[in-house]
């Protein structure tokens, strides 16, 4: 089964390339990868944009994971989305699926479905 990341690593790394876009986490890390001459803006989380293409940027990231998020769905559904997440997130270990409701913000699912999921597979998955 593939992964949200599956559907959108490579329009990110296109769209990022497009908008002069790059992570650093450090001074170095930045001036290594810095054009000369060019303003860029820290978008957080060691992300750092070209000044001139921030909103372009910010928008085709939420669009590329709006349509990643609709591709999973369709190829994969929700309840195998939703069990997906559960054992990323190890959540029959810990036995609170938590972790996995937060990850699945954004696919609209409700906690009571995800819930529910983790509930109907405890006998599978738990320890």
């Amino acid at each position: 089964m593939k992964y949200l990341s599956n559907y959108i690593d490579e329009p990110l790394t296109k769209l990022f390339k497009e908008c002069g876009a790059f992570y650093a986490f450090s001074s170095t890390q930045f001036e290594e990868k810095r054009r000369d001459g060019t303003k860029y803006i820290d978008c957080k989380n060691g992300l750092i944009c070209e000044e001139q293409h921030v909103p372009k940027l910010i928008n085709g990231m939420h669009e590329i994971i709006e349509e990643g998020r609709k591709q999973d769905l369709k190829e994969n559904g929700k309840e195998a989305i939703i069990l997906r997440e559960l054992l990323n997130h190890e959540c029959f270990y810990t036995s609170y699926p938590d972790d996995a409701i937060e990850a699945l913000e954004g696919y609209n699912f409700t906690e009571q479905e995800i819930r529910k999921i983790f509930k109907d597979n405890w006998h599978k998955y738990g320890v």
